[in-house]
């Protein structure tokens, strides 16, 4: 898969932020792609918990795209045997690798004092619309 343009990524990015306005809180965990107790079912409907990335990875859109959950439980495109997750990120919505750490990976704000590690989906949606509100259409 080709990298998406700035245009397709905010698009792309926009979906799943509206997605995750409909994770309930508690099958939400920032933290991991998918919880431990995930049985290998692309839909999560083993009732695991699961970050926004693992979210995506069940999406029909991003799906269609190529993104899945391999057997380790991290997000990955088919047919790129070499990428993490974050560089299936990066192909997917169009952004730099540190893009995707700072979007789909809980930080530490000093400035705040936010630890994201414990964010909700919705907190985690408004990051990204923010991150797309703040970035520019080449």
């Amino acid at each position: 898969m080709k990298r998406a343009t700035v245009e397709v990524g905010n698009k792309r990015l926009l979906k799943l932020a509206a997605f995750l306005q409909t994770v309930p809180r508690e099958r939400f965990d920032y933290n991991t792609f998918v919880g431990d107790d995930w049985k290998g079912a692309q839909n999560l409907s083993c009732g695991t918990q699961a970050c926004a990335l693992g979210w995506a990875a069940t999406m029909p859109t991003f799906r269609r795209l190529g993104l899945y959950l391999k057997q380790a439980g991290y997000p990955a495109l088919k047919g790129d045997t070499r990428s993490d997750a974050f560089e299936a990120a990066a192909k997917l919505f169009g952004i730099s690798i540190s893009d995707a750490y700072a979007l789909f990976s809980p930080m530490y704000n000093w400035d705040t004092g936010i630890d994201e590690g414990s964010a909700t989906p919705k907190y985690v949606a408004r990051k990204i619309r923010n991150f797309v509100k703040d970035r520019a259409v080449e």
